[in-house]
C-alpha cells in the first residue's frame, strides 16, 4: 500500500510500484524504508484492532452466545443485542 498508494505520513503521496518489479530493487535503501513503514503501519493497525476488540468484548460475547443458541441471527436480533450506532436512536 505504501509503495503503490503512498499511505504513509513520511512518504506522503510518493508512489513507487517499480520497487517490486526488479530483484535488485529489494536491496535499495528506499525499499528498506518502505518495508519499515509498512511494518510500522501494520503494527499500529494491529494495536488499534486489538483495542477495538477488547473494548467491544461484551458485545462480541453476546453475539457469539446468541449464534450458538440460534445458529442464525437477523438484523432485529442484532439490534436487540447491540447498542445503537452513534447518531441512531434505538428502535422499540
Amino acid at each position: 500500500m505504501i509503495s503503490r498508494y503512498g499511505m504513509d505520513e513520511a512518504f506522503g503521496i510518493l508512489s513507487t510500484p517499480e520497487l517490486f518489479k526488479y530483484a535488485e530493487a529489494m536491496g535499495s535503501p528506499l525499499y528498506q524504508e518502505v518495508s519499515t513503514a509498512a511494518a510500522r503501519l501494520l503494527k499500529n493497525e494491529m494495536a488499534r484492532t486489538l483495542k477495538l476488540l477488547e473494548a467491544n468484548r461484551p458485545h462480541l460475547d453476546a453475539v457469539s452466545k446468541a449464534l450458538l443458541e440460534k445458529n442464525r441471527l437477523y438484523r432485529k436480533d442484532l439490534e436487540q443485542l447491540l447498542p445503537p450506532l452513534p447518531g441512531e436512536a434505538k428502535k422499540a
